[in-house]
C-alpha cells in the first residue's frame, strides 16, 4: 500500500466470444531447475543461455552462455544452435534449427523444456503447478523451499563466477502486537501489503521469499555489503515512512534487519550456514531495539 489508498483490479487476456484465455506459445521445464516453470515466448526472438542477460536464463553448466535463439513468427517457432558446446536436441535428435511442434522436448545441456503452442492451454496449468510449488499463497511472495533452492544456485554461481552475494531476512516489528490489537485479518494486511511494497522496490534480479511467519528473505545476486547495506537502508526508512492502512485504522509498520553478505573469498558455504548467519544479524538487530540493520561478512 502507498501513502495514498490503492485499488488494484487485474484482469487477464479474455477472448470476448468464447471466454478463453489466449496465452503465446510457451517453453515449460520437464526436467531441470524450476521444474513446472513456462517461459512465454512473447518477443520475436529470445537467447536461452546460462548467461545473466540471455532472455530465458539456465544457470547450469551445460547450458552454453549463448546456447540457442528462438524465432516466433504467426506461422511457426523456430529454435537454432548458436554453436553451443552440448547441442540442440529436439525429441532426442542434435539439430542446427528446427521448427517446433506442439509437444515438442527440448533438450538444452541437462534441462528438458517442452513446447507448447500457442493454442494450447497445457501452459495455463503447468504455470499454475509452478506456482503452488513455488509461491506463498497468502502473500504471494515465493515460499521457503523455493528460497532455499535458489539461494544454492546463487551461492554456487557467486563462487564460480567471483561475484558478490547478500542476503537480508526481514522481521516485521511487535508483529504479534499488531494482531492482538487489530486482529489478525489487519495482520493478514499488513503482511500482504508489506510484501506488495518490498516487491516494487526491489530489482528483477532480486527474490522476495515468505522465510516463516512475518520473516521474510531478499537474496541480492551482484551486491556485496556495502550496497546490499544502502539498498537495506532505503527500503527500511520507505517501510517505516509508509502508511498502512486496515479498514479505519492507519498502523505504524517497522523492520528489522539482518544483512550477511558473500563472495568467492569465504570459500564453499552451505545455504543453512548462509541463512544462520543472516538470522544471527537480524536476532542483534531486535535486541538492539529494532527498526535497524546488522550486518557481517564470514570470516
Amino acid at each position: 500500500m502507498s501513502k495514498e489508498q490503492e485499488t488494484i483490479s487485474v484482469e487477464g487476456p479474455v477472448d470476448l466470444y468464447d471466454g478463453i484465455v489466449t496465452a503465446p506459445p510457451a517453453l515449460v521445464v520437464v526436467y531441470g531447475g524450476n521444474l513446472g516453470k513456462a517461459y512465454y515466448l512473447q518477443q520475436a526472438e529470445e537467447i536461452i543461455g546460462r548467461d545473466l542477460s540471455a532472455d530465458i536464463h539456465l544457470d547450469e553448466d551445460s547450458v552454453s552462455r549463448r546456447h540457442a535463439r528462438i524465432t516466433v513468427t504467426h506461422k511457426e517457432t523456430t529454435v537454432y544452435d548458436l554453436e553451443s558446446t552440448n547441442g540442440v536436441f529436439v525429441n532426442g535428435h542434435r539439430v542446427k534449427h528446427a521448427a517446433l511442434k506442439d509437444g515438442d522436448r527440448l533438450h538444452l545441456g541437462e534441462t528438458v523444456l517442452k513446447y507448447l503452442s500457442s493454442n494450447n492451454t497445457e501452459s495455463k496449468f503447468h504455470e499454475d503447478i509452478y506456482r503452488l510449488m513455488t509461491v506463498d499463497d497468502q502473500t504471494q511472495a515465493f515460499n521457503r523451499p523455493y528460497l532455499q533452492e535458489s539461494l544454492k544456485r546463487e551461492m554456487s554461481r557467486a563462487l564460480r563466477y567471483r561475484r558478490p552475494l547478500s542476503l537480508a531476512l526481514l522481521d516485521i516489528d511487535q508483529f504479534k502486537t499488531i494482531n492482538d490489537t487489530f486482529g489478525h485479518p489487519a495482520g493478514d494486511a499488513v503482511l500482504k501489503a508489506f510484501v506488495a511494497l518490498i516487491s516494487r522496490n526491489i530489482r528483477q534480479s532480486d527474490l522476495l521469499a515468505r522465510y516463516g511467519g512475518d520473516e521474510f528473505a531478499i537474496i541480492l545476486p551482484e551486491a556485496d555489503r556495502d550496497s546490499a547495506l544502502r539498498f537495506c537502508e532505503k527500503l527500511r526508512e520507505l517501510i517505516a515512512s509508509n502508511t498502512f492502512r486496515f479498514e479505519q485504522q492507519t498502523l505504524a509498520v517497522t523492520t528489522s534487519i539482518g544483512l550477511q553478505s558473500y563472495t568467492h573469498t569465504d570459500g564453499e558455504k552451505t545455504v543453512n550456514q548462509f541463512v544462520a548467519a543472516a538470522d544471527a544479524k537480524l536476532y542483534e538487530a531486535k535486541n538492539a531495539g529494532r527498526n535497524r540493520i546488522c550486518s557481517g561478512v564470514f570470516g
